[in-house]
């Protein structure tokens, strides 16, 4: 994962970021009433992850109900539970 820190650039996050955004507001009139969704993604950056679920519960009375976040792990050849590059997840549902 040496090459990780080439990937992303502020510039980047941001084009991510309001991209998920998008997604997220397309399917808010998508849920029935309690509907939820899953917001993940692979990665570990905040503003891709954290901030993106309480921008949604904040801007569109939503809430968040569970999250996780998988830090990187373990090395190449390890079995896909322990080898990760790293992940978010984030239950939302409509009040």
């Amino acid at each position: 994962r040496v090459e990780a820190r080439y990937r992303a650039t502020d510039e980047t996050i941001a084009v991510l970021v309001s991209v998920q955004r998008q997604i997220i507001v397309n399917a808010i009139p998508l849920l029935a009433p309690g509907g939820m969704i899953l917001y993940s993604t692979c990665s570990i950056d905040p503003r891709e992850n954290q901030e993106q679920a309480l921008w949604a519960a904040s801007q569109h009375l939503l809430r968040i109900d569970q999250e996780q976040m998988v830090f990187p792990g373990g090395k190449p050849g390890d079995p896909l539970t322990r080898y990760t590059d790293g992940s978010y997840a984030a239950m939302i549902v409509q009040t």
